[in-house]
């Protein structure tokens, strides 16, 4: 039977250091947490028993034969080999990722054996990014600022967040707020979206150069062109436009209600922007209304292939399918639940099965198992570059500085807004 020793300070244990005890081959870990005698400082900033409890619970679910033993610092190198086998035990190898600690075990002829690094991650830039998330929920306190995040940001980005949801979730959440400042972790829509809903706030976007590319897909004046060709339309534009768009449609939707929408209208002919593909899966819903589209499109959803669904069909035939229905309809198709990136959540905790295909931007994947850690989740979709522009470092910088305001000018201001009051109340 051999046993490995595998030791670190695991401030804090996380994926990485998950991940190379899985890569652990012999019978018994004995897991030595270093330094354990250290913490609140901003570099120890865990006790031991936290750091137990944290490897503790990341193994509850696995076969792992493991103990856990506390390795105090004594400060000398000539000793600190002694110390630990007096504290340890018996082991035939030694798994580490400190480069000191390999020196010293291989001087001293103990085999240290090298794990491969899958994850790429460390203590320090997760405590660099625990004060960052903390300088930011102070500030925001401060300055009476209440922080919207759209699912699809980066999973740190979550830790700062007063609400997290799809956009017509997040602009339900602008219009109630009582915040003076308004900082909107998406795109560039959504910030101009709470901007036309709260236009006495502060509204600000951490990264000016995080635009939705189907937004600026529409040109006004061909849409001016288009709706005189269709005098008896009804004009339905996805909350995903600017806001010149929007002051020149009659409603909004969004994803979650755009069948809802379009029905309560009328309205036979229906223009609807940006998205082609929302628009097909709207008239596949409504036979009864002619659905006119604008020729735009989700380079995310457009780029999700039948092939690689077919293929996580194949891989896990247990799943079911859960789709956006910004993807095109040969993937509608193979769908078991079309909804918007919320409704995913809802669906995935009230389902009994136990795996999801999620047909969505990538990042997606990340909320899900936030919010339904018990199933398991397979992404066919690509990231969204635009909505990770956004950094925990932007949003200090914009929050800080008040940077990147966003503006919309009164008239466009009036115009749209009327098209997302009908939105938000239906």
């Amino acid at each position: 039977m051999k046993t490995a020793l595998f030791i670190g300070r695991f401030q804090p244990f996380h994926e990485g250091h998950l991940d190379a005890i899985k890569q652990i081959s012999e019978d018994e870990i004995i897991i030595g947490i270093g330094s354990s005698q250290y913490s609140d400082t901003s570099e120890n900033p865990h006790s031991f028993k936290e750091r137990k409890s944290m490897i503790e619970k990341s193994l509850q679910n696995s076969n792992t034969n493991y103990k856990i033993i506390a390795i105090p610092d004594i400060h000398d190198e000539n000793n600190w080999i002694d110390h630990v086998k007096n504290i340890a035990g018996n082991f035939d190898v030694v798994y580490t990722g400190n480069d000191w600690v390999e020196e010293l075990f291989e001087e001293k002829n103990i085999q240290v054996k090298k794990l491969k690094i899958n994850i790429n991650i460390s203590g320090t830039k997760i405590r660099n990014m625990k004060k960052l998330v903390d300088k930011i929920n102070n500030l925001k306190k401060e300055k009476q600022a209440v922080i919207l995040v759209h699912n699809y940001q980066r999973p740190e980005i979550y830790q700062i967040a007063d609400f997290i949801g799809d956009s017509l979730e997040l602009a339900k959440r602008a219009v109630e707020t009582d915040a003076k400042i308004i900082l909107f972790c998406g795109v560039d829509f959504m910030a101009e979206t709470a901007k036309i809903l709260n236009p006495d706030k502060t509204v600000l976007l951490p990264t000016y150069e995080a635009r939705c590319p189907m937004a600026g897909m529409v040109d006004t004046e061909e849409l001016k062109q288009m709706q005189a060709k269709y005098p008896e339309a009804k004009t339905v534009c996805y909350v995903n436009t600017t806001a010149e768009t929007k002051a020149h449609c009659d409603v909004c939707c969004t994803s979650a209600n755009a069948v809802e929408i379009v029905k309560n209208l009328d309205a036979k002919q229906i223009i609807f922007l940006p998205d082609k593909n929302l628009a097909n899966y709207v008239q596949s819903k409504l036979p009864e209304k002619q659905i006119i589209p604008w020729d735009g499109f989700c380079y995310v959803h457009s780029k999700i292939l039948i092939e690689k669904l077919k293929k996580g069909k194949e891989l896990h035939p247990d799943a079911k399918v859960v789709v956006h229905p910004e993807c095109p309809m040969e993937i509608i198709e193979q769908a078991d639940h079309v909804t918007s990136t919320s409704g995913m959540i809802t669906y995935a905790k009230e389902s009994d099965a136990q795996e999801f295909i999620i047909a969505t931007e990538m990042g997606m994947i990340e909320r899900l198992q936030i919010e339904v850690p018990n199933k398991k989740f397979y992404s066919v979709g690509s990231v969204c570059i635009q909505m990770k522009k956004n950094t925990l470092e932007n949003v200090l910088e914009s929050l800080e500085q008040e940077k990147h305001v966003i503006e919309v000018g009164e008239d466009i201001k009036i115009k749209a807004k009327k098209a997302l009051d009908k939105m938000i109340k239906n």
